[in-house]
């Protein structure tokens, strides 16, 4: 298994870099229609090649950055099904994310395995970097963040679940705030980096429970990852109410007296748009389009009445 760290902040618009070492791939952007990944989100996926890939933020640290953001870790981890990691870290690790962050679980077990393993210092040493020796450090800081997290090897719910909420397609989906859905996509997560599951699975903050409720009410971007017809999983935000500008993340906790890490790329946005507004942009954005059209077809007419009278 190979994995990767990434310290990032909140609402940058642009993430820092991987210290030492980064992914070939940035997969993670793939499902960037239903998660924004300067919040909080999770995505698996599994081919019919034996291997998985995961990718969740963000891990707490407990500090701020010098514009007053909190420094958040971020996880892409790789590997392959039958690799021991897989249920001795992978899954333990996902397990305990969801119980922390966004179970809201009043531990801090992540937070401080991770701050402790990299430090401000060593994130200024291994920002960017990915030579041999970064990469090494990194590896070693990251097993020294899991082995102070004593993680438990995971192991299947026995309890009975229900088969995919949405009627005539391979897709389930749960609710983020109900320990049950949170066990049950666990499973679901377990069978696709077991390899007994192809597909994926997907914890966003830009999908609710609205976008899913039918057939008939599938968002597109839902759509999209059903048409291959492999299993999906997705853990989805309550209703159909957007998150509010300047809400606490989940699990998000105190921040310590910590000196700051390095500083952000971009300044933080101002706000977390809402469906209503995003539905205001593109309907803006067509509107302008409409008008632009209108006004080549008036010139041309223009040009046309004025080489006639000529």
């Amino acid at each position: 298994m190979h994995a990767y760290v990434k310290m990032s902040a909140t609402g940058a618009v642009k993430e820092y870099d991987f210290l030492g070492g980064e992914p070939a791939e940035s997969w993670w952007l793939t499902f960037a229609d239903l998660v924004d990944w300067n919040n909080q989100g999770l995505c698996v996926r599994s081919g019919g090649d034996g291997r998985w890939s995961l990718y969740l933020s963000p891990v707490h640290s407990g500090r701020l950055d010098p514009r007053g953001r909190h420094a958040l870790f971020k996880l892409a981890l790789v590997g392959s099904c039958d690799e021991r990691e897989t249920t001795s870290v992978a899954l333990p690790l996902v397990e305990l994310w969801l119980r922390e962050v966004v179970g809201g679980a009043p531990t801090t077990r992540l937070r401080r395995a991770f701050s402790e393993a990299f430090p401000d210092e060593v994130v200024g040493r291994l920002q960017g970097r990915h030579g041999p020796d970064d990469v090494r450090e990194k590896e070693r800081r990251f097993a020294q963040a899991v082995n102070r997290l004593e993680l438990d090897p995971y192991s299947p719910s026995v309890e009975e679940r229900p088969g995919p909420s949405t009627a005539g397609s391979d897709l389930w989906w749960g609710v983020q705030d109900q320990e049950k859905d949170r066990r049950h996509f666990l499973d679901r997560v377990s069978r696709l980096l077991a390899g007994t599951g192809e597909g994926v699975a997907v914890l966003g903050d830009l999908v609710f429970a609205a976008d899913v409720a039918d057939d008939s009410a599938l968002s597109d971007a839902v759509r999209r990852l059903t048409r291959d017809g492999h299993e999906v999983s997705l853990l989805v935000c309550p209703g159909d109410v957007p998150a509010r500008a300047g809400d606490v993340l989940p699990g998000a906790f105190p921040v310590s007296p910590e000196s700051p890490v390095m500083p952000g790329k971009a300044p933080a946005p101002t706000g977390t748009p809402t469906r209503s507004g995003r539905d205001a942009e593109r309907y803006l954005r067509r509107a302008g389009l409409g008008c632009a059209a209108l006004i080549l077809v008036a010139v041309v007419l223009l040009i046309l009445v004025v080489v006639e009278v000529l």
